[in-house]
């Protein structure tokens, strides 16, 4: 399972740097253990739209209440959804979720894009 996931995080990635090869550039994360790639403000609109095109579900400030409580854990694990920020995932009822964070920065030139694959198993018993 994990091997599948993790094929499918690059594709992802790949289909969003091809689509925005000019702009889009990864690296890794240690802090979250992810990819991560930083983009200028001028070009969300792009990232965006690819974003939604390969995940089925965001969740934002508004909506992570209505989360399943996976999502919501997961959330929590990355610091929370703030106001701006968008939490993209794979299908929330699946037992592994691919994650990406959309987190705009403080100074507006700039947004944080990244991958998480595989989060360690959550008991929600």
């Amino acid at each position: 399972m994990q091997s599948e996931k993790a094929a499918e995080a690059l594709s992802i990635c790949n289909s969003i740097f091809q689509e925005n090869n000019s702009f889009v550039a990864w690296h890794w994360d240690d802090r979250f253990n992810a990819i991560v790639s930083e983009v200028k403000i001028e070009n969300v609109k792009q990232v965006v739209e690819a974003l939604e095109k390969y995940f089925d579900h965001y969740w934002d400030e508004q909506t992570i209440a209505q989360a399943p409580g996976k999502i919501q854990s997961l959330a929590t694990r990355v610091g929370g959804v703030r106001s701006g920020q968008r939490l993209y995932t794979s299908d929330p009822d699946s037992d592994v979720i691919l994650l990406s964070t959309f987190w705009p920065w403080q100074n507006g030139t700039k947004v944080s894009i990244r991958m998480i694959v595989d989060i360690v198993d959550i008991d929600m018993n």
